[in-house]
């Protein structure tokens, strides 16, 4: 840290350009979107797949011990 005074690092931080914290704000909310789908299309499908198991299991049980 020598030489370089806290004026000299502000600019580099605070400086987002045109329109950057919007475009930001917007992809944010469209990843949180997809991924809250994503996650919701995963619980149905884990969810069938268990269903359909717990069914199956109970067919075949059914008839191999009938």
């Amino acid at each position: 840290m020598t030489g370089h005074s806290s004026q000299e690092r502000t600019p580099l931080l605070s400086r987002p350009g045109p329109n950057h914290g919007s475009t930001k704000s917007v992809t944010c909310n469209e990843s949180r979107f997809t991924s809250t789908m994503y996650w919701l299309l995963c619980m149905f499908l884990w969810w069938l797949d268990i269903s359909v198991n717990m069914i199956g299991g109970y067919i075949v049980e059914k008839v191999y011990y009938s």
